[in-house]
């Protein structure tokens, strides 16, 4: 019989082959070790499938899925300890026990020493910021403050693989930050995270590269300015000018106006960057003010790709 799922718990690299499931067709992606892949799509474009999939919950109706290499078609006892999940509409703790005791139990699970669970704990609770309501039961929670114990949960048995499916859900501004600085240092240590969201911007300000699915197809994979410059290179620069107006007519721009001192260039940034544009700009005119409008991720994800 074929092998459709196998790990190697030291790599940490997923790569999908001509993989189907579901609403996923021909999925081709490789991610490699100690990247932060944000994982878009609209309800129903295949995400969750596809952490599913990661994990070793589902199998492939055709293709291969590869996490690391070793000749396994399962995950087996070993997948708790390669990966850390957490799920939509799941939760990977227990209502009837506190932050705390939460997180202690994965200490005898996982076999983790005193000290360095002493030591995880610290920093976990500081950096996600559930300290202060450590001791209550988590159904006595907010579902932001439940989130914070959530996803210290999944870290905190330091697995080499991380799934989380809508992590943002129920996290107020505070909480997004958190969690997006969390999850940066946890790149920086070499751990591989992928994570699949409708909360676009802030979910792409922790990546480091951005796979988009649209009908259960890869329509994007690559880097966050990539897929910005991909789909809508289109830029505003305002400026606020002292003196004489300047002679716009030989730039490469869509369009302009001048109103008084307040200059507006829209332009398209795969033609003529900023940068050139102010250098043209620099030399014939005094610039009091300037912004900059770039597209964002949301941009193009309610343009449509």
């Amino acid at each position: 019989m074929q092998e459709l799922f196998s790990y190697r718990r030291k790599d940490g690299v997923i790569i999908f082959e001509n993989v189907d499931k579901f609403a996923l067709k021909k999925i081709n992606i490789h991610i490699p070790k100690g990247l932060t892949v944000g994982l878009l799509g609209e309800s129903g474009s295949g995400k969750s499938t596809f952490l599913r999939l990661c994990a070793g919950n589902l199998e492939p109706e055709s293709g291969c899925i590869y996490v690391g290499n070793a000749k396994s078609r399962t995950c087996g006892k070993k997948k708790g300890r390669t990966f850390g999940i957490l799920l939509d509409r799941a939760t990977n703790i227990q209502s009837d026990l506190s932050a705390r005791d939460n997180l202690e139990s994965l200490k005898y699970i996982y076999q983790i020493e005193d000290e360095d669970f002493k030591s995880r704990y610290q920093i976990f609770s500081e950096e996600l910021g559930f300290a202060e309501y450590e001791n209550k039961k988590i159904r006595d929670l907010s579902l932001g403050q439940k989130r914070r114990v959530e996803i210290a949960a999944a870290f905190f048995h330091n697995p080499d693989i991380i799934l989380l499916d809508e992590p943002t859900t129920g996290l107020d501004v505070n909480g997004k930050g958190k969690m997006q600085e969390f999850i940066r240092k946890r790149e920086e240590q070499g751990l591989t995270t992928v994570i699949a969201s409708q909360d676009v911007n802030k979910i792409c300000d922790s990546c480091s590269r951005v796979c988009v699915l649209e009908e259960g197809r890869i329509a994007f994979w690559g880097s966050k300015d990539m897929l910005l410059k991909t789909f809508n290179p289109i830029e505003t620069m305002q400026l606020v000018i002292q003196g004489a107006l300047p002679d716009l007519a030989d730039l490469p721009i869509q369009f302009y106006s001048i109103d008084d001192q307040t200059v507006i260039l829209i332009y398209d940034s795969r033609v003529i960057r900023s940068s050139e544009i102010l250098s043209i700009l620099i030399p014939t005119i005094h610039i009091r003010e300037m912004t900059i409008r770039k597209p964002s991720i949301r941009d193009i994800m309610m343009k449509g790709m």
